[in-house]
């Protein structure tokens, strides 16, 4: 499980612990040790914010249940709800960004294929602490990365 990387699609067996997930019906959960078995928490959403980890299963009982997007690793299960939307929020965004061809374009220019992971992952914090969201344009991302520096 070591070759996992955040955006990998995994079955909920090959998810390492310390991982935030995210799965097909959009829900969250942390893989966590406790013990010898691993167990999952779920986050708990409410009006669209984080509110709580809530639960506390073995996460076994999920390994049939199709597979969950890697969100983000290295977790020490002190992570507040808040520390966990941001997680994802991030990760929405870096999605946003490496899927389009017009925003990489946009925000890199011609250099855009050669952008490094931890560059994209780098601009993904600063575009979502600028306010921005995958439904705006390439121009708006452009925009606000132009502000952030110019500002």
């Amino acid at each position: 499980m070591s070759n996992v990387k955040v955006g990998d699609v995994r079955a909920w067996g090959d998810v390492p612990d310390g991982a935030l997930v995210r799965d097909d019906q959009g829900d969250h959960a942390v893989r966590h040790a406790r013990g010898r078995n691993s167990h999952g928490s779920w986050v708990q959403v409410d009006d669209l914010k984080w509110t709580e980890w809530f639960g506390a299963w073995l996460w076994r009982i999920h390994e049939d249940s199709g597979e969950v997007t890697v969100v983000a690793l290295g977790l020490t299960g002190q992570e507040s709800a808040k520390d966990l939307q941001r997680l994802a929020e991030v990760y929405e965004v870096r999605e946003a960004i490496d899927g389009s061809d017009e925003t990489k374009r946009a925000i890199w220019g011609p250099r855009s294929s050669r952008v490094s992971d931890g560059t994209l992952s780098t601009v993904a914090r600063i575009l979502h602490a600028a306010g921005w969201r995958p439904d705006m344009t390439a121009e708006d991302a452009a925009r606000m990365l132009a502000e952030v520096r110019d500002g």
